[in-house]
């Protein structure tokens, strides 16, 4: 397999993931995103490519992003600083609406300790969202002053038999 080959051959797994997958230079521009990222976000590749990834406005980083300190503009790149795993954050679409994603970050390191880049991927969790939002209604509910043991009702029927 030639060099042309294994290029192609990753970038169909690449783009075979179902997470939304981005690489991001370390100034912050997005070099390269994957189909799933498309679909999740809204943006094409050829959007996406030379933004930068500020316009995901992940609440997540914005805790980072405030000030330019000694090491740069994002945290990931300080010394010592830990990736970022499994982190439930917003990230803001093209169209301006915000979905809930769970989100890791590594950055990437040349030989030389020199800073290539971070990748990230993002998990679309909105379904998983809003079964919690039911839960919590359902526990909710269920926690009311006026029910026995989950049963509410306030007929004459229900309270024979709380």
């Amino acid at each position: 397999m030639d060099e042309h080959e294994i290029n192609l051959f990753w970038k169909k797994i690449v783009n075979t993931i179902n997470d939304g997958l981005m690489f991001i230079g370390p100034e912050g521009t997005i070099l390269m995103v994957n189909t799933a990222f498309e679909t999740m976000t809204g943006y094409r590749s050829d959007e996406a490519i030379g933004l930068p990834c500020t316009i995901l406005g992940c609440d997540a980083c914005e805790k980072t992003l405030h000030g330019e300190g000694k090491d740069g503009w994002c945290q990931l790149f300080a010394d010592g600083y830990k990736d970022i795993k499994k982190c439930r954050c917003l990230v803001r679409t093209k169209d301006g609406t915000y979905i809930p994603v769970l989100k890791n970050a590594s950055v990437l390191w040349d030989e030389n300790r020199k800073a290539l880049g971070v990748v990230e991927t993002l998990t679309d969790i909105s379904e998983l969202t809003k079964l919690d939002e039911k839960v919590h209604i359902l526990s909710r509910q269920r926690d009311q002053e006026n029910d026995f043991l989950g049963l509410v009702g306030k007929s004459s029927e229900m309270l024979n038999v709380f």
